[in-house]
């Protein structure tokens, strides 16, 4: 399968720059400008977000992309392709939430839209 995800009637590939976070808990004290990094129990505590965009799509696919990612309000997870920087295989697939999105009018029909997925296990 392709870089992106399926709304169920077509594959979505965003724009080729993903942009891949990943988080460590961090806590800082107040004495001596002093912090300290580290995770909080030993499963799932790399946070990995992806923020992705589709940018200059007709008004109608950016319409179906935003009714998919509203129909799964933020909480309802779904299978997300990314690149994994490995010859074989190239992509593997995660399971996501939308945590935001944005929709952006460029033109008459010409829209984009950006939104933020967060990795989560089943």
């Amino acid at each position: 399968m392709a870089l992106g995800f399926n709304d169920g009637v077509t594959n979505r590939v965003p724009d080729r720059l993903f942009s891949t976070k990943v988080d460590t808990d961090k806590i800082d004290y107040k004495v001596n400008n002093f912090s300290q990094r580290g995770t909080q129990g030993d499963i799932n505590h790399e946070k990995e977000t992806w923020n992705i965009a589709f940018t200059n799509r007709a008004k109608a696919d950016i319409d179906d992309i935003i009714s998919f990612l509203s129909s799964k309000k933020g909480h309802i997870s779904f299978p997300l392709v990314i690149p994994n920087g490995s010859i074989s295989p190239p992509e593997e697939t995660v399971n996501v939430v939308c945590e935001s999105f944005i929709q952006s009018y460029v033109d008459f029909d010409i829209y984009s839209c950006s939104a933020t997925f967060k990795r989560v296990y089943p």
